[in-house]
């Protein structure tokens, strides 16, 4: 089983415990960034293959990105993948089975209740134009889809998922009134048993579930749960704010950021984001920065008074306005590939990478199409310990230059006549 997961991810706890329940074997992948970049889609397989893993569990964003990797295909070890912590789609499933025909277990369950409690195996032929199903509940596991009432939903109607059961926690330390919010009597169970109520919208089709939303504002993002209650706390704390709104904007398929929306104090004044955003930096964990601020006068509402989430306007990632255009080749060729993965028309040298909107998966992709290009390996954690056009393409410079020292004669001029005008 390959351990992949960072240690504080309720994850780490289905990658070591059941394989050495079961007299496995744990392999786990060790971080060679320096904790800068969590994830290597190429590393990663390269690691498997070489330890010859037979299980993987991964969230849905990382197994399509390992979907992509080149090296798959010589992964053959590999007889089952483990998915969860965000929704897997089907479009996904079809693409991995075509990739790697191996049984895909599609697993559901919050921490509270001890991680997994349900698993779907799809199989190769299997399609489906949606969500793919969460399945039956797991040994152990009770599930419980209500209606608004309390009383059980019928087949096929949507309804609030209750999860009972040995997995069940007992609660949240010090949070009593949480605590009776979440964890709930349960009536179909013994004197004292609890169930947990999720938050999540699901239905039964059949025998299986399958999950279509949340009920509450619970956001996820790249397979992290997130409460945009504690970013709106946080920007509502600044002085320059008096209200704030986040949500989860799909810039383009399958890349997802966070987006606040604020109303200033001062409406007259002229808004900057940045300030806002190095000041979230100090509080939040990063992926609960923002990756765009959208400054409104006004948030706009429905007949009804609430929130018009359809009127809010598309964000605009921070280009500096007095960011200089590339002036070499290789600060040409890092902003080409930043403004290809990033979306964007425009980059100049000077703009950083995680104020356009960059985040980890992100990097990945980035070091990954550089990789293609100059014919050489780029590190991932270039592109976190240089985070500018101009950062970056130095450091580009500086890798080549040690390839082409590293080559005999003759090969410094194969590679150089090879027609590589990245190289030459």
């Amino acid at each position: 089983m390959l351990a992949s997961s960072a240690p504080t991810f309720d994850a780490f706890g289905i990658e070591l415990f059941p394989a050495l329940v079961a007299g496995g074997t744990v392999v786990i992948l060790p971080d060679t960034s320096g904790g800068n970049a969590p994830f290597d889609p190429d590393a990663l397989v390269r690691f498997a293959t070489a330890h010859r893993v037979t299980m993987l569990a991964l969230v849905p964003t990382v197994l399509r990105m390992l979907v992509d990797s080149p090296l798959l295909d010589g992964c053959t070890s590999v007889r089952q993948v483990v998915c969860g912590g965000e929704q897997l789609t089907g479009a996904l499933a079809e693409r991995f089975a075509a990739r790697l025909p191996v049984p895909l277990h599609n697993v559901y369950g919050p921490t509270e209740a001890t991680i997994d409690v349900s698993a779907h195996t799809v199989a190769a032929t299997d399609r489906y134009t949606g969500p793919v199903p969460i399945g039956r509940p797991v040994a152990g596991a009770r599930l419980y889809v209500l209606d608004e009432a309390g009383e059980l939903a019928p087949d096929g109607v949507v309804g609030h998922l209750h999860i009972g059961g040995v997995p069940v926690a007992r609660g949240y330390p010090g949070h009593p009134a949480l605590t009776a919010e979440r964890f709930v009597p349960d009536p179909c169970g013994p004197p004292g048993s609890r169930l947990y109520r999720t938050g999540d919208l699901v239905r039964w089709t059949g025998d299986v579930l399958t999950c279509v939303g949340r009920a509450d504002a619970q956001l996820k993002v790249r397979g992290v749960r997130i409460e945009p209650g504690e970013i709106e706390a946080a920007l509502r704390a600044e002085t320059t704010v008096r209200d704030a709104v986040v949500l989860v904007h799909e810039h383009r398929p399958d890349d997802q950021r966070l987006v606040a929306y604020v109303v200033p104090t001062d409406r007259a004044a002229e808004f900057d984001a940045e300030p806002l955003r190095t000041s979230l930096r100090r509080s939040l964990p990063n992926i609960m920065v923002p990756a765009a601020i959208v400054a409104l006068a006004e948030f706009p509402t429905t007949s009804s008074g609430k929130l018009d989430t359809a009127a809010l306007p598309v964000p605009q990632y921070a280009v500096a306005r007095d960011s200089r255009p590339p002036g070499t080749p290789a600060e040409e060729l890092v902003a080409s590939v930043w403004k290809e993965v990033l979306g964007l028309s425009r980059v100049g040298v000077e703009d950083d990478f995680f104020d356009l909107g960059g985040h980890s998966l992100l990097a990945t992709r980035i070091a990954v199409r550089l990789s293609d290009v100059v014919r050489t390996e780029v590190p991932i954690h270039l592109v976190f310990s240089h985070g500018t056009v101009a950062g970056l393409a130095g450091a580009l410079e500086d890798l080549l230059a040690r390839e082409i020292d590293g080559l005999s004669d003759e090969e410094a001029e194969r590679e150089l006549t090879s027609g590589s005008e990245v190289m030459t």
